[in-house]
């Protein structure tokens, strides 16, 4: 009898163990925070519009929290317990905010979904936003994405742009992942802003020698 009872205790605690590995697989993944400068307010004339910008489309494969690393130019793999503070698409859709705002070009600059009644849109499509380990030399981040200028009243686009920037990791430690995001942002950042603000100026441009809808009907009779 002292056997089954021994037996009975052994196999309840196996299965207490067992279940607080389920319960508690360890610690969450450590989070990188990146933080880009900012452009600086040139002071220029101000853009007549308000402008929105949309969510970033991305790569099925940047669409989370995690790292990704390419090898050899085409193997994918993912950094081990090391994420991003945000997944991609919201933190690319938050550096351009920061940056057109910083401007202080526009007579505002809101998300999509803020409710504004914006002029300009920005859509930005995220090709590359990660680590590159080619198989000669050192590590690499890079970040590429394109941006579209969107004219809302006639749902056309205005202008578009490939923006492509990398840096070389100069260390293997997370703290060296952030410093080589934050200096290629920062220059991506700053490409971004002055691009969009002498876009939509053109564009503003254009439509002064635009006829009008009410024109456009006129001169059609």
């Amino acid at each position: 009898m002292k056997r089954i009872y021994v037996s009975f205790f052994l196999a309840l605690l196996v299965l207490g163990l067992s279940g607080c590995s389920v319960l508690n697989p360890g610690p969450a993944p450590a989070q990188l925070v990146l933080s880009p400068e900012m452009p600086v307010a040139s002071g220029g004339k101000m853009v007549p519009r308000q402008l929105v910008v949309a969510e970033a489309t991305v790569e099925s494969s940047l669409d989370s929290d995690r790292i990704a690393a390419v090898f050899n130019g085409f193997e994918l793999r993912f950094v081990h317990d090391l994420r991003w503070s945000s997944p991609v698409p919201w933190m690319m859709k938050r550096f351009l905010l920061n940056a057109l705002q910083a401007t202080g070009r526009f007579e505002g600059v809101a998300e999509e979904d803020s409710g504004i009644r914006a002029g300009i849109g920005l859509l930005t499509d995220v090709k590359c936003f990660n680590l590159r380990y080619p198989p000669d030399g050192g590590p690499l981040a890079e970040v590429e994405f394109r941006l579209a200028l969107l004219d809302k009243r006639t749902g056309s686009v205005v202008g578009s742009l490939v923006i492509r920037e990398e840096e070389a990791l100069q260390g293997q430690d997370p703290g060296y992942i952030a410093l080589a995001f934050n200096s290629l942002l920062t220059r991506a950042m700053d490409k971004a802003a002055v691009w969009t603000v002498a876009t939509a100026f053109q564009s503003l441009e254009a439509g002064k020698d635009a006829p009008q809808p009410g024109q456009q009907a006129a001169l059609a009779r």
